[in-house]
């Protein structure tokens, strides 16, 4: 796996958390493992759909999950910034305000 798509992959498994990229998850001890376990997974014809191989940083091996282009992993990421989540917070902030304004005006 090349550099940049690995520390996306390991950035993005950090914020969706190990229930979600790590818990019932099979564990391949190498990249060339779980790279085989693939290979072997998108040829099987009974498949749903096609896996690629992820990094985890909870148990720092490699997992099978549905295949996720770069872009999206991006975009992902980029909304989880520093700045998009405080701009969320204060828009929920001032939604909650705007709740309680109006059941006190309505008694």
């Amino acid at each position: 796996m090349e550099k940049k798509l690995f520390k996306l992959h390991f950035r993005a498994a950090k914020f969706l958390g190990s229930e979600k990229v790590c818990r019932n998850k099979i564990k391949h001890p190498t990249e060339e493992k779980a790279l085989r376990a693939m290979m072997h997974h998108n040829e099987w014809d009974g498949r749903e759909h096609d896996v690629e191989i992820y990094p985890c940083p909870f148990c720092n091996q490699w997992h099978l999950g549905g295949i996720w282009p770069t872009d999206n992993i991006e975009k992902f990421l980029k909304s989880k910034s520093l700045p998009n989540r405080i701009k969320d917070k204060f828009k929920q902030m001032k939604k909650s305000r705007h709740v309680a304004k109006k059941e006190k005006e309505n008694g």
